[in-house]
């Protein structure tokens, strides 16, 4: 998933990159497929109504990814106050979600 992204951000950030083998230098290391197979497959496809419709999705996926992250926040916040106010939770340790995190940094 986090290739796809990677390659969806070259096209948005370097003015529209089409050549085949940058893009799939951008290929996860689990990744079956060989850089050169990825090239070829993303060989030839230069329709400009689909690259538009692509980074129209991409730049909405953006949007509602910030969104997101503006409620978990304010879920934050929210859960720390009443955290605060409730003596048995106040003493408790906090569970961190490692995948969570992760996912947070791949998508700055």
């Amino acid at each position: 998933m986090f290739a796809v992204l990677q390659v969806l951000k070259s096209l948005k950030t370097s003015k529209g990159n089409l050549n085949p083998n940058e893009l799939a230098k951008h290929r996860h290391f689990n990744c079956r497929k060989s850089e050169e197979e990825i090239a070829k497959a993303l060989k030839g496809n230069e329709r400009q109504d689909f690259l538009f419709g692509l980074k129209q999705e991409f730049e909405s996926y953006q949007f509602y990814q910030k969104k997101i992250i503006a409620c978990d926040k304010q879920i934050d916040k929210f859960l720390k106050k009443h955290i605060k106010l409730d003596p048995i939770k106040k003493n408790s340790k906090p569970k961190r979600n490692p995948t969570k995190e992760s996912i947070k940094t791949h998508l700055k």
